[in-house]
């Protein structure tokens, strides 16, 4: 908790309070497809199956897609939703699997290419420095300097790409909100469409803290 400061002031709220906690796993898909949300049949039949959880695990639970840990691959269940742990696997390329995800659920409608993290000023002993995440949008370069917090991401990044996103003129933006798997939940929504989710839900969206 002392690494994340406040992020876990967010995590630890959210967990305490996340709506949809109450409703069945069949109320909970109704109310999500009656919003922005629309499931191919396959991932609809393996959320019917999760129980007790609050909106931002239901959705995590397809969200998070598989990691292969012997090859340190990542693939999606879903173009609908992602979500991480933000206590990662490998720090090596935790921001490229990152963009992975977002990029997942937004397709052709963010061109970002060419992800790369350089850690080259991370102090490896002590879990902290400077990770910079270099990345193309439409051919246009940005980087994106982001705090080493041991083994776990900087959240912060997600404001970040949704201010590149504003740059750029999107419509759309990445909102997330905490999930109980230490990380988030991330939705690509145009601002109608999240105001609509968290009035169906009482869910609270985040762009980035």
């Amino acid at each position: 908790l002392r690494v994340l400061g406040k992020l876990a002031e967010y995590l630890l709220d959210d967990w305490m309070n996340q709506p949809g906690q109450e409703r069945s796993a069949k109320a909970k898909l109704k109310v999500l497809e009656d919003l922005v949300i629309v499931f191919l049949e396959e991932v609809r039949q393996r959320l019917e199956k999760q129980s007790g959880d609050g909106y931002a695990d239901f959705l995590a639970s397809v969200g998070m897609g598989d990691f292969n840990y012997e090859t340190g691959e990542w693939k999606p269940l879903t173009d609908q939703v992602y979500a991480l742990d933000t206590e990662v696997f490998d720090e090596s390329t935790m921001y490229p699997l990152f963009f992975q995800g977002l990029l997942s659920i937004s397709g052709d409608e963010v061109p970002i290419t060419d992800v790369v993290q350089d850690d080259s000023q991370v102090n490896w002993e002590e879990g902290t420095g400077l990770r910079r995440v270099k990345l193309n949008y439409n051919g246009k370069p940005y980087t994106i300097d982001t705090q080493a917090m041991l083994d776990w991401l900087d959240c912060s990044i997600l404001k970040s790409v949704n201010d590149i996103l504003e740059q750029e003129g999107a419509i759309k933006r990445y909102y997330a909100m905490w999930n109980n798997y230490q990380g988030m939940t991330i939705l690509f929504l145009s601002p109608e469409e999240a105001r609509v989710f968290e009035r169906g839900t009482g869910c609270h969206l985040s762009t980035g803290l």
